[in-house]
């Protein structure tokens, strides 16, 4: 039986917030026909203890959880695709649901997330939040608010009995001309105002008219309409009806495709020419080939595109990895975004915003090793595949693909202590050797490139975005001893193809004196900064995005020819710097030293 896609929704908290969300899907999701509208799962568990009370004074905390995760296990095991929590204090309870059950954390939309992203899209700067008081002491919007360069202005304690008059006036369902005055005395008292608690949006329907507030959002809302396109992605990704099934002309099959598969047609065509160069013999393992991308920085919406691309040209690649910094700022931003967008198989790699535990990047103080490879790793390690190798907290690994004859390391450039950094470069040394026994070739994925490289003239490499002596030297350091070991494998005959990297939100083809064999492959930024609210001079760029254009995507597909020693790339998404130099595809010849130009355009 074919799987229609399938929205959960643990309501109940309270019952008339649930009851005016069911009417915002009948309308988010308009139709002739009834069978038009996705399915919707409601379970309505108003017998579970108050979110509120929980978070305040840590009241029935225990069976809270135990209820929410068998709500939200029930609404999983029953073909829900997504879920909604319509309580935005829920969400606060979400970790602990989580780490009884990490099966879960892929499968909730979070609506603080969605809020924030639209708010940050509309290059809003100052938002005022009225919510329960768990949710503003909590600091679950602020926080995720501030991550996104966005100030969150809340409520005082002197407020809070207002608030709740207005959300108690919701949940039993009795209004008055007092409820009326004291909740459009909130909301008109900033120019943009965040509902941040299911009940108002109900009092928001009633009193609209006497709202002036030109900004009104309602994390609820828009975390429908965000379901309302992964709805229509899977309509996509199920396929078109035979020729002449529906009479749908091949203009109209080109129109319903994602606008990133249509913008890309030519690049996604080059790219089933990459998997082998010079066939052999029948025996002869095609090509090993990657999805690549860097820093995309909490981009949600540039996230959805990769993992439909990904999806379209499946069968062609072998693996996707991002080569670090998921986080929008630091380790305080909120990572909901990658669990709501991918299936939890991404290869990951640590880059150095997703250690900071501050502002400024002072490198000596970041988070622990544990609490990283808890959340950038241990989760999705075992969504992997077989043939990853590694040892638990650390944050180095690699995965083999013996059908292709190749090994994947992925390296941790952001060790602060020595002694970790020793470690990481003992065991390089044994997966090189390991690998070498094996006769792997080696491609090694990490978030930084050297200060000291240098350009391989190609339009992949920035013209603008190369500066010399921008990395802090102890990175640097950890650099060049891993250069050094690589260098021995390839002094031992060993086939190394090159690093994969990210960090400079630019392209960049180079290499070091010395190690002129060993090629780094940089890509730039994921993220489009108009989608995330993020000014492109703070993180620097050398093109111009554009959301809902082309140019808002930038990562590659790149693949591995041994047997010709070739590098094949095809840039998907942005193709243009600012000298108007074109990045479609590159050839290298990565056996040269330094690896020469085959191909460019």
């Amino acid at each position: 039986m074919k799987h229609d896609f399938t929205i959960g929704v643990l309501g109940g908290m309270g019952t008339y917030a649930t009851i005016h969300l069911f009417r915002q899907y009948a309308e988010v999701f308009p139709a002739v026909k009834e069978w038009e509208r996705p399915r919707i799962l409601i379970d309505n568990r108003c017998t579970m203890p108050s979110r509120v009370r929980a978070f305040l004074y840590g009241e029935e905390t225990g069976r809270l959880i135990e209820e929410m995760t068998d709500s939200m296990l029930g609404l999983k095991q029953a073909g829900c695709d997504k879920i909604l929590l319509a309580c935005s204090t829920s969400h606060l309870f979400l970790p602990a649901v989580y780490e009884k059950r990490p099966e879960l954390k892929g499968s909730v939309l979070n609506i603080i997330d969605v809020c924030a992203q639209k708010l940050a899209q509309d290059r809003v700067k100052e938002v005022f939040l009225l919510a329960t008081e768990a949710s503003i002491d909590s600091h679950i919007y602020q926080d995720t608010l501030n991550s996104f360069g966005i100030r969150c202005i809340a409520p005082g304690k002197d407020l809070f009995p207002q608030l709740r008059s207005c959300i108690e006036a919701v949940k039993q369902n009795r209004f008055s001309e007092t409820v009326k005055d004291v909740f459009l005395e909130l909301v008109n008292s900033h120019p943009a105002c965040i509902l941040g608690c299911t009940e108002l949006p109900v009092l928001y329907e009633l009193y609209r008219d006497g709202v002036t507030c030109g900004n009104i959002y309602d994390p609820v809302l828009l975390s429908l309409y965000s379901l309302k396109c992964m709805a229509e992605d899977q309509k996509i990704h199920d396929g078109p009806p035979a020729a002449g099934f529906d009479g749908m002309s091949a203009r109209e099959e080109k129109a319903s495709m994602p606008d990133v598969i249509r913008y890309n047609a030519g690049p996604l065509s080059a790219v089933m020419q990459l998997p082998r160069i010079h066939q052999e013999s029948e025996s002869t393992p095609d090509a090993f080939t990657l999805l690549h991308f860097s820093d995309i920085h909490g981009d949600a919406r540039c996230l959805q595109n990769i993992r439909i691309v990904r999806d379209h040209i499946r069968d062609h690649i072998d693996d996707v990895i991002c080569t670090g910094d998921f986080v929008a700022k630091n380790w305080f931003s909120s990572t909901d975004y990658w669990d709501s967008e991918t299936d939890g198989s991404i290869l990951t790699c640590i880059g150095n915003h997703d250690v900071l535990l501050g502002s400024t990047e002072d490198y000596s103080i970041q988070q622990t090793e544990e609490e990283l490879y808890r959340r950038f790793i241990g989760p999705y390690i075992g969504r992997w595949g077989e043939n990853v190798s590694h040892e638990k907290t650390d944050l180095y690994y690699y995965k083999d693909y013996p059908e292709k004859g190749f090994r994947l390391i992925v390296l941790n450039s952001m060790y602060p202590d020595p002694g970790m950094v020793a470690g990481q470069n003992a065991w390089l040394e044994s997966a090189l050797t390991d690998a070498g026994a094996r006769s792997y070739s080696v491609v090694i994925a990490e978030h930084y490139y050297p200060d000291e490289a240098k350009r391989i003239d190609c339009t992949f490499s920035s013209l603008t975005r190369f500066p010399e002596g921008t990395m802090k030297a102890h990175f640097q350091n950890h650099i060049r001893e891993y250069q050094a070991i690589v260098q021995r494998f390839i002094d031992c005959g060993g086939d190394f193809v090159c690093y994969l990297c990210g960090h400079r939100h630019a392209d960049y083809i180079a290499y070091t004196k010395g190690y002129e064999r060993q090629t780094f492959i940089g890509v730039a930024g994921a993220l489009c900064y108009d989608n995330t609210g993020v000014s492109e001079f703070e993180f620097g760029t050398d093109a111009r995005r554009v959301q809902g254009e082309k140019s808002m995507d930038c990562f590659n597909v790149i693949s591995f020819d041994k047997n010709a020693h070739y590098i094949k790339l095809v840039r998907i998404g942005c193709d243009r710097d600012l000298y108007m130099r074109h990045r479609g595809t590159l050839v290298l010849d990565y056996a040269a030293s330094p690896a020469a130009v085959v191909y460019n355009d």
